[in-house]
């Protein structure tokens, strides 16, 4: 029996979708914004590669301080494209709390 190819969520969904409807936000100023999966995949794509310019990688830990905003999505998507996992922080976190939680050290 042949093994099942599996699923990845950038390659096979977001990069394959187009300009399918990936999010809807209501901005701050009470604006609606749709953005579409290929814009999705072009944003994920951008943070994947400043990701693996700072060394990021399959199975690495990436803390995110985002909260519930279409930046999340990108980010988790960059994430998927790496193979590296995502980590949710709430965002009343504050950066130096959790470096300090996980014994980060803290960008200057």
């Amino acid at each position: 029996m042949a093994a099942t190819p599996a699923l990845n969520f950038a390659r096979d969904v977001v990069a394959a979708g187009g300009d399918r409807p990936a999010l809807v936000e209501l901005t701050r100023d009470g604006q609606r914004r749709e953005w579409a999966l290929d814009e999705v995949d072009h944003a994920s794509g951008g943070l994947a590669g400043t990701l693996v310019a700072h060394g990021v990688g399959r199975g690495d830990v990436v803390l995110t301080l985002v909260g519930n905003r279409p930046e999340w999505v990108i980010t988790m998507v960059a994430c998927f494209r790496l193979g590296a996992v995502v980590l949710p922080a709430p965002s009343s976190c504050a950066l130096v709390t959790c470096a300090c939680a996980w014994r980060w050290p803290v960008p200057p």
